[in-house]
């Protein structure tokens, strides 16, 4: 069939790769756009199709007045267009199913809704019209940023303005994300993960658009089937692409929060989106992006329009509808003035209003005075965090443990997670009844509650602060010094001590359980806790499982994986951890995880407690080891850890590409290098990056004789290899005029 083309309206930009079929495409457009009188200039780039590489063009259609006949409809000739690396549908799904990630959509979903009679005056808005002004395009490039303090409401209103916009526009395309720091997911917290949704989004709603992925070559998108990420780089080009496809299609783009993320990362993607704006408006593709984000840190673009929430009359109009609907006040002849007293102090912070309003409703529930207690409430939310922390003492040991275990846990807690992990800390005895049928959710949720002072929620099943600024107070704002009970030591550093002691005592607790009360508890009886293992075995895992209350122990799991890292995460912070290494039981430890995590079998316990270190990552615990044996020089540690089978030989630093056998040749290091050539499978020729020299190069530079003796005698070097410069071990042998060197290379 034939269709008419239009030389104006909704340009749709065409990225065609290089080739001579393409090529013979491209001309042919470009000859029928020259035949009408086009410009072709005016047709600008497909956004992120940059290069040589690609040759660009843009088609015009649906104009009355004049016409060009193409055998194909336009809004099939991105699916039938020769493509430059063609990929099966499977495989297209794939890398659809790649982008997406756990907590893709978490922090919109905890946001609390808007109350009913709040946020509606953002559509009158002044700044919000001019965004939506075509004419102004030029000026904002379609950009609207939001900016407010902290607990002004800036995501409730983003949580707002996301659904009533897809209301208001069905046909329009509308994707978001907001960025949540205080999840453990760091997709969530960083541009890749933003990019990685955007995308996802973008194309769940438009599925044709994931013929973009056949646009890039193998090398510049990761594996389907692999566990590799996704580059920053090739995400931004697959979004600039799959927007500059959308057509006719107006994209909306909503993104929260960006203080939470990484800030310069956050800085790259500003200046990403405002030239994805530029050219979209250039390419006449409606593109709207809406910001939201703190004053601090100060991330800017020249082009937008911006809101800044604490400015706003409507704002303050918003607060004062919620506190006439929500604050219970019994004496209507008091009432007005304390409405108008919360509404004045208010000072713009919406989070300040609502737990003021609560405050104030839990005070006239109680029959007290709400025009006193309101006189006693802070103006400022570090304040008034500070004065929720401190009202009372009740119980100040379960309030440092809860706030300590949200802080500083290496995971988000679940409910009964924070509930136990707060016993074992608290108060010992009181952890008997871990498997006590009577602990409900209504118990654990009031218990957690009262340790938290109300500053602490659920989103969903996990634990995390009723808002980002409570963590800030606490970290930034010194609000831990204000209920640590020992403020002269780091702060971080005693929190993981005690987290560390929690989990000890959960699992001193368990072994308590499985001997009964009458025996000592002991962490170090191996035969017992063979025994139990091997009966589990024997019996089979399930039924036991089923039997025994022992894989219902909630915090457990816990426990076992993160104990070393809190010890760990203690040292670095100053709090010595010598003692415990001392005292540690490492192969009581490793039963215990065997037992109770199901961690493979007893065939080895050969590992000894440096290389469980080693292979944990935790460093300042190696250090620690080194305080604690004075004898244990770094160079033992090392040969200890080489005689391990499983260590990685051939290991490059992500630096400089040196491997283990490389440094140390570079530092002399005999023993060392004899235990590495011992080794089979070592690649002795292994190159750094930096000066591409073998480790006999950079021993010979050094003049490490030793070490250049035992590498001649392994007959596994080769004496002519060349660095970058062209030099080789002979070239540096010469330099230092070493006579002894010279001997032993001339004797090869």
């Amino acid at each position: 069939m034939t269709q008419k083309v239009a030389e104006t309206h909704v340009l749709r930009p065409v990225a065609i790769s290089t080739g001579r079929a393409k090529h013979a495409c491209f001309d042919h457009i470009m000859s029928i756009i020259a035949l009408h009188g086009l410009d072709a200039n005016r047709a600008g780039s497909p956004l992120g199709c940059k290069g040589h590489d690609r040759a660009v063009v843009n088609l015009y259609r649906n104009r009355s007045d004049g016409s060009l006949e193409t055998d194909t409809e336009p809004s099939d000739l991105l699916d039938s267009r020769i493509r430059s690396n063609p990929r099966k549908p499977e495989g297209r799904e794939k890398l659809y199913e790649k982008l997406h990630f756990h907590d893709l959509e978490k922090r919109y979903t905890n946001i609390e809704p808007p109350h009913r009679t709040t946020c509606r005056w953002l559509f009158t808005n002044k700044e919000y019209e001019a965004w939506l002004d075509k004419e102004k395009l030029e000026d904002n490039h379609g950009v609207l940023w939001l900016k407010g303090n902290p607990g002004t409401g800036k995501s409730t209103l983003m949580k707002f303005a996301v659904p009533e916009l897809s209301k208001a526009n069905p046909k329009d395309i509308h994707i978001s994300f907001f960025f949540h720091a205080r999840s453990k997911e760091d997709l969530v917290k960083s541009t890749t993960g933003m990019y990685q949704s955007l995308l996802y989004q973008l194309f769940s709603k438009i599925p044709r658009l994931k013929y973009v992925f056949d646009d890039f070559s193998r090398l510049e998108l990761p594996e389907a089937d692999i566990q590799d990420s996704w580059a920053l780089p090739s995400l931004q080009s697959l979004l600039e692409h799959a927007i500059s496809e959308l057509g006719s299609h107006k994209l909306w783009v909503f993104v929260d929060a960006l203080d939470e993320g990484n800030e310069k990362e956050v800085r790259k993607m500003i200046t990403f989106f405002g030239g994805l704006g530029k050219e979209a408006k250039d390419a006449n593709v409606d593109v709207r992006v809406l910001f939201a984000s703190r004053h601090y840190p100060q991330i800017t673009i020249s082009h937008k329009v911006e809101i800044i929430l604490e400015s706003e009359k409507e704002h303050y109009l918003d607060i004062k509808r919620y506190v006439q609907s929500e604050l219970y006040i019994k004496d209507g002849m008091t009432a007005q003035g304390i409405q108008d007293e919360v509404i004045n102090r208010a000072s713009g912070f919406f989070l300040w209003v609502v737990l003021v309003v609560e405050i104030l409703n839990e005070t006239a529930a109680k029959g007290m005075n709400q025009k006193e207690k309101l006189k006693e409430l802070p103006e400022h939310l570090s304040t008034l965090f500070e004065g929720i922390l401190t009202r009372d003492r009740e119980n100040m040991k379960g309030t440092l443990l809860c706030i300590q275990w949200v802080l500083f846990s290496r995971k988000p807690l679940t409910r009964e997670e924070l509930y136990y992990a707060i016993l074992h800390g608290a108060n010992e005895k009181e952890t008997r009844s871990w498997a006590a049928d009577y602990v409900t959710i209504e118990i654990m949720d009031a218990f957690i509650l009262t340790c938290s002072k109300g500053l602490v929620q659920f989103s969903g099943e996990t634990a995390q602060f009723i808002h980002e600024t409570v963590r800030d107070f606490l970290i930034h704002d010194n609000g831990m010094q204000l209920i640590a009970s020992d403020a002269t030591k780091s702060i971080q550093g005693a929190a993981h001590d005690t987290l560390k002691s929690c989990c000890l005592n959960c699992i001193s607790s368990t072994l308590k359980i499985i001997w009964g009360s009458g025996r000592p508890v002991r962490f170090d009886n191996l035969d017992r806790l063979r025994g139990i293992y091997d009966s589990i075995v024997e019996s089979g895992r399930k039924n036991y499982s089923n039997s025994k209350p022992l894989y219902k122990t909630p915090f457990l799991h816990y426990a076992l994986f993160h104990l070393l890292h809190h010890a760990n995460a203690a040292e670095a912070g100053g709090v010595s951890q010598v003692s415990f290494i001392q005292a540690f039981q490492l192969r009581s430890w490793v039963y215990l995880r065997k037992v109770f995590l199901e961690l493979g079998t007893f065939n080895s316990l050969r590992s000894t407690f440096l290389y469980t270190l080693a292979e944990e990552g935790l460093g300042s615990l190696i250090m620690a080891m080194l305080h604690a044996d004075p004898g244990k020089t770094p160079h033992l540690l090392v040969e200890e850890l080489l005689r391990h089978e499983d260590v990685q030989l051939n290991f490059r630093d992500a630096e400089k590409g040196r491997t283990p056998m490389w440094c140390a040749a570079e530092e002399g290091h005999e023993a060392i290098v004899k235990l590495v050539l011992e080794r089979q499978g070592v690649d002795v020729e292994s190159k750094d990056t930096e000066y591409g020299q073998t480790p006999l190069c950079v021993a010979a530079r050094f003049g490490h004789r030793e070490v250049v003796r035992l590498m001649l005698a392994s007959n596994r070097v080769v004496l002519g290899s060349q660095d970058l410069q062209g030099q080789t071990a002979w070239t540096w042998v010469i330099i230092r005029q070493d006579d002894a060197m010279m001997e032993m290379l001339g004797n090869i």
